[in-house]
């Protein structure tokens, strides 16, 4: 019985965020910012790039992680470990035409903000 509920929980861990193996890790350990672009050379976002890089310190304080996801790769943004190719994470939150689109999710993997423009 007690399998089953591990596996159950699991599964909607999974199905909040889609894609369990990166994002359902962060769980109730950080808020998450996805910056999804068709565009990296993009001059919107490296300059928010450039904003949220500068406030490291910030960052940490309120448990933010920055993934950048482009169709084909991702990545978090402070890692140094190079781009993991999947378009999974595009897919599933990619909703308008824009070349552009920023996500927060809260500590609890659900979606808090999702727009086209960056802050």
């Amino acid at each position: 019985m007690f399998k089953y509920f591990v596996l159950t929980t699991i599964a909607f861990s999974c199905l909040k965020l889609g894609f369990c193996q990166d994002l359902g890790n962060h769980e109730w350990k950080y808020r998450l910012v996805l910056l999804l672009t068709d565009d990296l050379k993009n001059d919107h976002v490296k300059t928010q790039l450039t904003e949220l890089r500068s406030d490291e310190k910030g960052l940490s304080e309120r448990k933010i992680k920055v993934y950048l996801i482009t169709p084909n790769v991702y990545k978090i943004d402070e890692e140094h470990s190079g781009w993991k190719p999947s378009s999974e994470l595009y897919k599933k939150y990619k909703r308008t035409n824009n070349q552009t689109e920023i996500i927060l999710v809260g500590l609890d993997g659900f979606i808090k903000l999702q727009q086209n423009t960056f802050f």
